[in-house]
């Protein structure tokens, strides 16, 4: 990787990190249809095609502003930093994508846990 593309990684994630503490501490809640970008397959192609395509209320949202550099990050997997990256990446989707928990107000609704053991045992 260049350093360009090494600081674009680095940002992304840092970005990637602060948006999963806001969502863990309910300061920021996605829509549904940012929960459902979430959910797309995870490489360079898919990205670049599902991003084209979403809603005008997703383009407006948080999830977006981290996935969109994903791009060019994603293009680079095989590399330290970028792969540092993507697993960054991967623990705020593996949230976003846990089975939801019906809880008490305030809550974020997931469960605990269930998304960065599996990103944590697949780096292992």
């Amino acid at each position: 990787m260049t350093d360009a593309s090494d600081a674009l990684a680095d940002a992304l994630r840092r970005d990637a990190a602060a948006l999963l503490q806001q969502y863990r501490s309910g300061a920021w809640v996605p829509c549904a249809e940012e929960r459902d970008l979430a959910r797309m397959q995870w490489n360079a192609h898919s990205l670049r095609a599902n991003l084209r395509e979403i809603l005008a209320a997703v383009r407006a949202g948080r999830l977006v502003d981290v996935l969109d550099p994903a791009v060019a990050v994603a293009e680079q997997a095989g590399a330290a930093t970028a792969d540092g990256t993507l697993l960054q990446l991967r623990r705020l989707v593996d949230a976003l994508t846990a089975p939801l928990n019906v809880v008490g107000e305030g809550s974020t609704g997931v469960e605990s846990g269930t998304g960065e053991a599996a990103a944590a045992g697949a780096d292992s």
